[in-house]
């Protein structure tokens, strides 16, 4: 790596936040527990991060689930999925009389 392009990295590297991002913030870990980032090209240290500690992982989750106002019970209890139309319980036999070639129309969408 030449000269220009380990100082480019370098001002890349100490730009970038080494915290966590948690409900809108920047926090230390809990604990202040940090772990290095390893350029796997040359295995040199490029930095110290945040390590998060499952108590960061669960403020994480709290926090993202207050801000969009979701709760266990705000989903109708019979969504499937993004893929609900194309369950095969919703597919429908054509009038085909060959057993061996029936054709499927997928329910309209929207």
């Amino acid at each position: 790596m030449s000269e220009v392009d380990a100082a480019a990295e370098a001002k890349v590297v100490a730009a970038v936040e080494k915290r966590l991002f948690i409900g809108g913030q920047w926090v230390d870990a809990t604990g202040g527990g940090t772990f290095e980032v390893v350029d796997p090209s040359t295995g040199s240290a490029l930095c110290s991060v945040a390590d998060a500690t499952p108590a960061d992982g669960r403020a994480a989750l709290d926090a993202a689930v207050a801000s969009t106002g979701w709760s266990p019970t705000s989903t109708p209890t019979t969504f499937a999925g993004p893929f609900e139309w194309l369950s095969p319980s919703r597919l429908e036999w054509s009038g085909s009389t060959k057993a061996s070639s029936p054709t499927r129309r997928l329910p309209s969408v929207g």
